[in-house]
């Protein structure tokens, strides 16, 4: 039974690289020039060998880097390039890393593929940072490969050592890209956990949290807590992905940063700002022991009051992409929010118009555009009056 889901999921993969691969080793996506009219939204244009296309094409199954040069802002680069991400490495759109190096320092960068309204994950980082979070900078940019229009993409800043070395302090810290199988008893060491930086095997920090979250008694748990982690953070971190309902972190998509004081950072927050989601206090055994600590509860509440549901945008009436801004008067973030939704819906339009993978279409965009501003125009009635018992 194993050996045919096995089998099942490398023909889907096979198939999605059909789509990538043809003949000479040209690059193939589904427009020919003229190049289509994507508006002012950034361009990415990569150019490979044959020999390179073939490396990128094998990344799929290998972090190999193949090498390539870049065109960003009229500006050409040597340049390295390969599939990331985890399950959507079966998509026929796929998400890249691109990066550059010199003698003296290494810049790297995702491109995460758009589908839907392209906005939850940029949205998302946003609202983060608003709070005081050092979340990853995102911005729109249309890709090209050999000079064929892959679709809209978001370029996302990576996590580096110096940013939040330079956030926090500048004392030194390790930073974690987790991965659980069963959180609690799947120690990072047995797991898909990552260790960005430094560059070592030594997970016993995240070791240690895990552990303590899943054993302490509340007494020691509390105690704990009040001494190595950075709690205002983590009221922050919670905060915002409660709100914005995001949904599947109860597994991977965060971060651990560890500098003598723990903290959580986002990471992929695309499955987010869906209504009906009632769930608070994160959707882990880490949030939810955070959640439950005496301190981080109080702060928890204050503060989701005075962020989302103090002065919250009235009922939204007419269509709605064009009553974007929140009522004069809103003082919570939500009108910063709907600014921002409305600067990247306009910024991605044509470059989603034109995306080339049909089950990117134009009509969808539209329709989960309606849904986020509905999101936000209605999150807050959701919220119980103290969402944490």
């Amino acid at each position: 039974m194993g050996s045919k889901r096995a089998d099942k999921a490398l023909k889907s993969l096979l198939a999605g690289l059909a789509l990538l691969i043809a003949g000479c080793g040209e690059f193939i996506g589904f427009s020919d020039p003229p190049e289509p009219d994507l508006g002012a939204i950034a361009k990415i244009r990569v150019y490979l060998s044959e020999t390179a296309l073939r490396q990128l094409y094998d990344s799929v199954f290998e972090d190999d880097w193949a090498p390539c040069t870049a065109v960003e802002d009229g500006v050409s680069r040597d340049a390295w390039i390969r599939v990331r991400g985890f399950t959507s490495r079966a998509y026929p759109k796929k998400s890249f890393t691109l990066k550059y190096e010199d003698d003296e320092r290494e810049e790297r960068y995702a491109l995460e593929r758009l589908t839907g309204s392209g906005a939850s994950n940029r949205l998302a980082m946003y609202a983060y940072r608003t709070v005081g979070l050092p979340a990853h900078e995102v911005t729109g940019a249309a890709l090209f490969i050999n000079d064929t229009y892959l679709g809209a993409y978001n370029k996302i800043t990576l996590y580096t050592g110096e940013e939040l070395r330079t956030h926090y302090g500048g004392l030194p810290g390790e930073l974690f890209k987790c991965f659980f199988l069963d959180m609690g008893y799947d120690v990072p060491l047995e797991s898909l956990s990552e260790k960005k930086f430094p560059d070592d095997d030594d997970f016993s920090s995240l070791n240690t949290l895990i552990y303590n979250a899943h054993y302490m008694s509340d007494p020691e748990w509390e105690s704990w807590v009040d001494s190595y982690v950075n709690r205002d953070d983590i009221v922050r971190y919670l905060v915002v992905h409660d709100y914005l309902a995001v949904a599947d972190t109860f597994q991977t998509n965060f971060y651990v940063y560890n500098y003598g004081k723990t903290l959580m950072l986002p990471w992929d927050n695309e499955a987010s700002f869906r209504i009906g989601s009632t769930e608070y206090g994160g959707d882990n055994l880490l949030t939810r022991r955070l959640a439950e600590h005496p301190w981080i509860r109080s702060k928890y509440n204050s503060e989701m009051q005075r962020l989302f549901l103090s002065d919250a945008v009235g009922d939204l009436t007419g269509d709605s992409r064009l009553h974007l801004l929140a009522p004069e008067g809103t003082e919570n973030i939500i009108d910063d929010l709907l600014v921002e939704a409305n600067r990247i819906f306009t910024e991605i339009d044509r470059a989603m118009y034109y995306d080339p993978f049909s089950y990117v279409t134009y009509e969808n965009f539209l329709s989960a555009q309606a849904e986020k501003i509905f999101f936000l125009y209605n999150r807050s009635a959701q919220i119980p009056e103290v969402p944490l018992p």
